[in-house]
């Protein structure tokens, strides 16, 4: 029994650290999202075509 709650305890774990890392992937890509944007709307003033 006890060995059944601790990897239950586990379990969960797990799924609070890919919980957290579906979060920082999303924060990352709407952040890479937003520089892009950032990007096209400020022109190519740093490297002229």
């Amino acid at each position: 029994m006890v060995q059944i709650n601790a990897s239950l305890r586990q379990a969960c774990d797990y799924q609070r650290i890919a919980d957290f890392g579906e979060e920082l992937l999303r924060m990352y890509q709407s952040t890479s999202m937003w520089v892009a944007q950032a990007d096209d709307a400020g022109g190519d003033d740093d490297n002229p075509k």
